[in-house]
């Protein structure tokens, strides 16, 4: 199914979050897109890394759908590091989400 986050993505909605994606992963499937998101913490990443285990362990699958990802959620998973891996699938998964918004390149 498909999980659409905005807004504020803080542990005040952790539970909401882990709820959104446990119905979209009984389809197998979870596609997650983000729309304007105002603030992250460290909450919702767990939230997300939990769920990514349970899909992995499941033989479920929760991706990134759409072409950006919003750059507060991007600095927070490059501050926690979790794009740096060995180069398994779960690395590519937030290496995808540390890449960014795509749309903005000031370079």
């Amino acid at each position: 199914g498909d999980v659409f986050l905005a807004g504020n993505l803080t542990l005040a909605r952790s539970l909401a979050v882990k709820e959104e994606f446990e119905r979209a992963l009984e389809g197998g499937r979870a596609a997650i897109s983000f729309g304007e998101v105002e603030s992250v913490d460290l909450a919702f990443l767990q939230v997300l890394c939990a769920a990514r285990r349970t899909a992995l362990r499941d033989g479920k699958e929760i991706a990134v759908s759409g072409e950006t990802v919003p750059a507060v959620i991007a600095e927070l998973v490059k501050d926690v590091g979790l794009h740096q891996g060995t180069g398994s699938e779960d690395d590519r998964f937030w290496a995808a989400l540390a890449s960014g918004e795509r749309r903005s390149d000031h370079g």
